[in-house]
């Protein structure tokens, strides 16, 4: 078990004795592509989530220090940097160490390390195009208090 999981663990279970309030779970989605971000955050929403929404890395940075998602949907490609940069930049903050993360891809062919990187970082992939239903059962996994 890496370090980043035991951490995040230990929130976990220490939280688990605490009654929290029913707040909708924080989601954030990173995309560039103006349709996809509409189309994710709609289907979100209907299903009672709040989402916030960024185009770019530096928006994303700013959205996830501001809002502290409870997880992440990221697409990999982004204009100013992969989404694996935008990981490190976000899981060097001791604050955003154990948000959970999915990559969303419509790159078939990730590179064999590039995937062992990310599963390293316990961050699942999926491929586009994803239709609502999967998209929602992605969020649930991401959310649920298991490891991953």
């Amino acid at each position: 078990m890496s370090e980043r999981q035991t951490g995040c663990m230990a929130l976990e279970i220490g939280m688990s004795n605490f009654e929290m309030p029913m707040t909708p779970s924080r989601i954030l989605v990173i995309d560039d592509d103006p349709a996809v971000r509409r189309l994710f955050a709609e289907v979100l929403r209907l299903e009672g989530y709040a989402v916030q929404t960024a185009a770019s890395v530096a928006d994303a940075l700013r959205e996830a220090y501001t809002c502290r998602p409870d997880a992440i949907l990221l697409d990999y490609r982004l204009p100013e940097m992969s989404g694996l940069a935008f990981l490190y930049r976000l899981y060097a903050s001791q604050s955003q160490s154990c948000t959970r993360v999915a990559v969303i891809t419509g790159v078939a062919d990730l590179d064999r390390n590039l995937s062992g990187e990310l599963a390293g970082l316990h961050v699942p992939v999926y491929f586009k195009p994803l239709g609502a239903h999967d998209l929602l059962a992605l969020t649930r996994r991401l959310l649920s208090p298991t490891i991953h």
